[in-house]
């Protein structure tokens, strides 16, 4: 009963998702979005009319890596010709709207903005300069007056005049049309396309439907296998050759850090050959595609039964993989603990708004939450709160276990069986966390995008349902693993749950939940560059497990046979 619950769980997650995505195109043709031209006094501002109208309500943004929420709300008031104004309430916003203006005069690096005194501006005030909403200079006022004051470039910006000026780093802009009611209906026939379809196939078959979905695709003619040993070897040179040195860079850094030693500036010294290793390892990996399949060699090069773990005498072995599991429970643990704290104090920061900036201890954080109601304004308010308590919920399942097996001495016959005390083994797994994380985020566009993707309709409430449900199956496939949750470690097969439908569910439905958190900032294929790198670094990390467990847990191969599939049941 339970295994076919959590196959009904897992299926419904893999139909919101593609829903969603479905959705976003649309969505996206019908949003406007409207640059704020200028701030007034007594909360007026100014943006392009763009076809507005007197009693239009648009959604406010400062859209930045924090700040993927709304600001709050203003009112179309008036329409003069190519300029709106509208109003706001200055209480009502979750952060200010900030004081805003354009460039009206230039002389080579003097210019002058209609903006000034009347917003409390002030000389020696630095603004930024914007062209649309990419940030191209800044400059520093010289002499303010009301509605008007002239300043100084700090850079070139050739043809500044009708740019905008803004005193924070990124523009706030309003956004209209998200709920158009054509743009909804089409919306929502694709969402019940999806859902029904999904609901069909399973009634008139009998079956799970993406088991009949893997068959299906499976008919389909494969690519010849020198094709996928080729792009194998093109995919696996560019992570190699760039990955490699940065990850040893950033190693190097920390340690130097550790150490408390002079900076070595390791990482960005490798930065600037990364082009030239990573075409060494392509090449490298063609060469070794020619005989066999890089992705296998490079496997077999690392595995763990040529490691120094692995050849541990028999005496004493117990203690030292007890010791050694030390060295890793204190690297992660204390790493997710950080992230508890600041998970605690944002779940504060949006449902308890009049609550301290900061506690004395964690517990104290926790005493006001338990004797405090929250403010849930809206229902993005709900679902953020209960992103953060789902994360922390998460993160004392992984403390139990990390506990668990510091412990496990005291317990007969609770024993470590293995560790996986290697260097492809730390890599993969602290590539997940920040003890490695920013090696990669360096190499990988910025997100997010300068304008939101998802700002309103029915696919801003889908996917605030997917997102809380994938963060709900996340948080229950870490507890399903109870005291065999490990990182780096064998503790014996868990094979229950959501591990009787895939193997890695967790990794699975945790990078799926990080793209769907990021939605609303995915604005270019830059910015789904960089999010594919969650399916990369699950990816190895997933890998890595299977050859690990695959080496010393007998029980592993057997589990492998029942549960053929990785990530998606009946697929992959």
């Amino acid at each position: 009963m339970i295994a076919t619950l959590c196959r009904a769980a897992y299926e419904l997650a893999v139909v919101l998702v593609v829903a969603l995505l479905l959705t976003l195109p649309v969505h996206r043709a019908t949003v406007r979005h409207l640059d704020v031209l200028r701030t007034l006094p007594d909360g007026v501002v100014e943006l392009p009319a763009d076809g507005l109208a007197p009693g239009d309500a648009l959604t406010l943004w400062r859209f930045q890596l924090p700040w993927q929420v709304p600001l709050g709300e203003i009112v179309v008031d008036e329409v003069d010709g190519e300029v709106a104004t509208a109003r706001f309430d200055p209480d009502a916003l979750r952060w200010p709207m900030g004081r805003h203006g354009r460039v009206i005069e230039q002389h080579t690096w003097d210019v002058a903005v209609d903006v000034g005194s009347e917003l409390g501006l002030a000389e020696g005030d630095e603004l930024s300069v914007y062209r649309g909403r990419k940030r191209v200079g800044a400059l520093v006022l010289r002499e303010v007056g009301e509605g008007r004051s002239t300043a100084r470039l700090r850079g070139p910006v050739d043809h500044a005049v009708g740019l905008g000026v803004s005193e924070y780093t990124v523009r706030t802009q309003a956004t209209d049309g998200a709920d158009d009611p054509v743009a909804t209906a089409i919306e929502a026939a694709l969402v019940a396309l999806v859902c029904g379809g999904w609901l069909l196939v399973g009634w008139r078959t009998r079956r799970w439907p993406l088991d009949v979905l893997g068959e299906r695709l499976r008919t389909l003619p494969r690519p010849p296998r020198w094709a996928g040993r080729a792009a194998a070897a093109v995919v696996g040179g560019l992570v190699l050759g760039t990955l490699g040195p940065s990850v040893a860079g950033l190693a190097l850094d920390r340690a130097a850090d550790f150490l408390r030693v002079p900076p070595l500036g390791a990482q960005p010294l490798v930065r600037p050959w990364l082009g030239v290793t990573a075409g060494i390892a392509v090449l490298a990996m063609l060469w070794i595609a020619r005989r066999r399949d890089p992705i296998r060699a490079v496997r077999e090069s690392v595995s763990w039964h040529g490691s120094l773990v692995a050849r541990l005498p028999p005496q004493g072995r117990s203690l030292a993989l007890w010791a050694l599991h030390l060295l890793i429970a204190w690297a992660f643990a204390s790493t997710l603990y950080g992230f508890l704290q600041a998970n605690l104090a944002q779940a504060l920061a949006a449902g308890w708004p009049g609550a301290p900036e900061r506690f004395p201890t964690f517990a104290h954080g926790l005493l006001y939450v338990a004797t405090h109601l929250p403010r849930f304004d809206s229902p993005a308010t709900f679902f953020e709160v209960a992103k953060f308590f789902l994360w922390s919920a998460t993160i004392v399942g992984c403390l139990v276990g990390y506990l668990h097996t510091i412990a496990s001495p005291l317990w007969r016959g609770s024993k470590l069986r293995h560790v996986d005390f290697t260097v492809p083994g730390w890599v993969t797994n602290a590539l997940c966390y920040p003890l490695l994380g920013p090696a990669i985020w360096t190499l990988l566009p910025e997100r997010p995008g300068l304008d939101p993707l998802v700002v309103g309709g029915l696919p801003h409430a889908l996917a605030m349902v997917t997102g809380f449900w994938l963060n709900l199956l996340y948080t229950l496939s870490i507890w399903s693993m109870g005291t065999r949750f490990g990182v780096m470690v064998d503790k014996g097969l868990v094979d229950h749950g959501f591990y009787a439908v895939v193997r890695h569910p967790s990794y699975a439905l945790e990078s799926v939940m990080f793209v769907v958190l990021d939605l609303a900032g995915l604005t270019t294929w830059r910015q789904w560059w960089a999010v594919s790198s969650w399916f990369l670094l699950y990816w190895m990390r997933s890998e890595r497990e299977d050859d690990f467990m695959g080496e010393v847990n007998p029980d592993y191969a057997p589990y492998r046979q029942r549960v053929p599939y990785k990530y998606v049941p009946g697929i992959w």
